[in-house]
């Protein structure tokens, strides 16, 4: 996720889009039970991922990540937000940002494929490739 700078708008007849700032991006790598925790969510079994935890704590070499998705009440859809903290320092950076009831859907599909794959990657891409698939990449 990225912090927006500017908003999406018009000028004139053009629509113009709405600009972030991807050299301040904060990533987190999803883990099988990190994408059970917001399917979850999306198939409404749960308010939010992460339970009484308020969210889905990360901890990697020199920082610490907290994933917080829920359904959002107020205006519909649903609220996704990362804050990362530096083990050294004490000021997180967040950003955050509101999902349709669209958008959540595709994601919950991507999400739900995901599974799949993280689950069997090994199987399906391990380390030796196939005859049929040496032959064909010669």
């Amino acid at each position: 996720m990225a912090p927006q700078k500017t908003a999406a708008g018009r000028q004139g007849d053009q629509k113009v889009p709405a600009t972030f700032d991807w050299e301040h991006k904060l990533t987190v790598k999803l883990e099988f039970q990190d994408i059970c925790e917001l399917v979850t969510v999306l198939e409404g079994r749960a308010e939010k991922a992460g339970g009484a935890r308020n969210g889905l704590y990360h901890q990697n070499g020199q920082s610490s990540t907290v994933i917080t998705f829920q359904k959002n009440t107020e205006k519909g859809g649903y609220f996704i937000g990362l804050s990362k903290k530096g083990l050294a320092c004490g000021e997180a950076i967040r950003v955050h940002m509101l999902l349709s009831e669209a958008e959540a859907t595709g994601l919950r599909c991507i999400f739900q494929a995901a599974l799949f794959l993280v689950t069997f990657h090994t199987h399906l891409f391990g380390g030796q490739r196939s005859s049929a698939h040496k032959e064909y990449a010669a």
